[in-house]
């Protein structure tokens, strides 16, 4: 197979939407996460750093695992799109799930709640973004072709990003009408959708 081809713009163009949605959910969850866990669901700061911490050693741990498993994964739709197509609902799933307050809760209820949704976030997620970043290496050899996939992935990602930083607050708001846990829930859906 010829793998030196020349990407169509719009090709490139739809290739990088899939990083537009990526960090349209995750950009959400980054800069949201640990408000709504505090401030909506009434975890202590403390348990919410610990949890940042536990889950970056988590994210290490299970990076190069879904790395290689995605490596090695051998379909006639190829290496990784069966992982992205595959792991986006769970990823779905698991973050609506994560932002799905249950204030009346026990505080050993609502920490536990708290890892199982998150490290299966990440987990899900690395599922996702791991293979979709590793498919600009077989799309095409061309190094100029790379560039301009990799440079439409950038440009909207950081759409999105700028987007959720004026979106969330006022849809938390409008959505939640007062109550910030249904706010927070209804714009979780909305974004994975």
């Amino acid at each position: 197979v010829d793998t030196n081809i020349k990407i169509p713009f719009w090709k490139a163009s739809c290739f990088g939407l899939g990083d537009f949605g990526n960090n349209f959910v995750w950009t959400f969850v980054g800069s949201y996460l640990m408000i709504f866990y505090t401030d909506v669901f009434g975890i202590p700061m403390a348990a919410v750093s610990l949890l940042m911490l536990i889950a970056r050693a988590w994210d290490a741990i299970n990076d190069p695992i879904i790395g290689g498993l995605s490596d090695r994964t051998r379909t006639r739709w190829g290496r990784y799109r069966p992982w992205v197509l595959l792991m986006s609902f769970p990823t779905a799933i698991i973050t609506v799930l994560t932002f799905w307050a249950h204030p009346d809760w026990s505080d050993t209820s609502k920490i536990v709640y708290m890892y199982v949704t998150y490290a299966l976030l990440v987990l899900c997620y690395t599922g996702v973004n791991i293979p979709y970043s590793a498919m600009t290496s077989v799309l095409t050899q061309n190094t100029d072709e790379r560039a301009k996939l990799s440079t439409m992935r950038i440009t909207l990602a950081n759409v999105s990003i700028a987007g959720i930083g004026i979106i969330v607050v006022p849809m938390v708001s409008a959505l939640g009408g007062g109550n910030d846990a249904i706010g927070y829930r209804l714009t979780a859906i909305i974004f994975v959708i």
